[in-house]
């Protein structure tokens, strides 16, 4: 069972969902948005693809778009901060389309895991108050979160490989929309297929690899999400929702329904709109999850001690000898690694920088990084270097 608090949604002028959900499993579901989690309750696990996390409160975890996975937990609270992965792609440098992985509980603490969890209790307070000019805050904590993502958690791949994702995701979010826009209709797999250009086999086997589901679970729970909004904010009857929601008839869309909340849809909507009557009290508030994200609204600490300012008088004579000053600082610049000379956006710095002081060196490290490819040892031990050195030629040009 799961109970979730919508605080806001996405839409034309915002690209950001937040919600707040306590739950005990939420089954394996996938969707067109990134997300960024924060536990503030409980403990759970996270299952993405074969790989399984344990989370405790405070950890922080993202889950990239078009990403199967579930949760399962003990009287777990999560707080879900969901942005729409076009805008990074629209927004982000190169790469276009990038691959980020936030994991507090793998990763372990840092000062961009405590940034994250404060930018994210005050977007939910930001939401959930909606003073005057909450949207553009929105706007400025949400490039803020794109900062860190990129600066700190960025994945960086081959480009063959970031080309590949890159045609996954954009079939997947074909598929999805395809769905979105004809799930109200008799639409099959092989209709899809046909429009996706894709046999109905291989669509089949890429739907349940890359959605986690079947075509016909997955267009089911898009169709029973679209019956639980008519349900609650309409009168019309079971059978105008059945139709609306795209089942072929009512007796399917009961048997649909009662297999996924475990209640017929007139018991479901009449315990929930009693539900709602009862409650004086937004969810968020009566079962008091905000406390948990108050520690993370004040500003942090400034730990750095008070150091007494030193003055002191010096007389400079402009009547010595003069002689030119030699900006032997400009000689050098630095990169904090090998591989971050590879990309474009570091390069191109580069070269505005050299273009307006003219360095003649670089330095950094990490040449001899896993990601740089230049070593690897065999089974034996034996090291493999990925270029040759001539030791018969001289490094430097002898004297004339």
């Amino acid at each position: 069972m799961t109970d979730r608090y919508t605080i806001t949604d996405i839409n034309d002028h915002n690209p950001l969902r937040c919600s707040m959900d306590h739950f005990g499993t939420i089954k394996t579901h996938s969707h067109r948005v990134f997300e960024l989690a924060l536990i503030l309750a409980g403990q759970c696990q996270v299952h993405v693809g074969d790989l399984v996390y344990n989370l405790h409160a405070e950890d922080v975890i993202s889950i990239e778009a078009n990403t199967p996975h579930s949760l399962s937990g003990t009287d777990c609270t999560v707080v879900c901060i969901y942005i729409d992965q076009i805008f990074f792609e629209r927004t982000l440098p190169d790469p276009r389309h990038p691959v980020f992985y936030c994991n507090s509980a793998v990763q372990g603490n840092n000062v961009a895991f405590d940034s994250l969890r404060r930018l994210i209790a005050r977007l939910v307070k930001n939401n959930a108050e909606k003073l005057m000019g909450y949207e553009l805050r929105n706007w400025s904590m949400i490039y803020e979160i794109m900062d860190i993502m990129y600066q700190n958690f960025r994945v960086e791949d081959s480009e063959a490989r970031n080309q590949r994702a890159h045609r996954y995701n954009a079939r997947m979010a074909q598929i999805t929309r395809i769905i979105d826009e004809k799930y109200q209709d008799n639409i099959t797999l092989g209709q899809l297929a046909d429009e996706v250009h894709l046999s109905a086999p291989y669509l089949s086997r890429f739907f349940e690899k890359q959605f986690g589901v079947t075509f016909l679970n997955y267009l089911t729970k898009i169709r029973l999400n679209h019956a639980v909004n008519e349900l609650m904010e309409t009168d019309a009857t079971i059978e105008t929702v059945s139709a609306d929601s795209g089942f072929p008839n009512s007796h399917a869309f009961v048997q649909a329904f009662k297999k996924e909340y475990g209640l017929l849809p007139s018991l479901y909507r009449r315990r929930m709109q009693n539900r709602e009557q009862e409650e004086n009290a937004p969810f968020v508030e009566q079962h008091d999850y905000m406390t948990g994200l108050k520690k993370y609204l004040s500003e942090p600490r400034d730990d750095t001690p008070d150091v007494p300012a030193i003055s002191g008088n010096a007389r400079v004579s402009a009547l010595a000898n003069n002689h030119s000053l030699r900006h032997t600082w400009r000689n050098m610049t630095g990169v904090v690694s090998a591989s971050a000379i590879l990309h474009s956006d570091v390069q191109m710095l580069i070269r505005r920088i050299q273009n307006e002081i003219g360095f003649k060196y670089i330095k950094f490290n990490g040449i001899f990084s896993d990601n740089m490819h230049v070593y690897s040892e065999k089974p034996n031990g034996e090291p493999v270097y990925s270029f040759a050195f001539d030791y018969n030629r001289p490094v430097l040009p002898t004297a004339g």
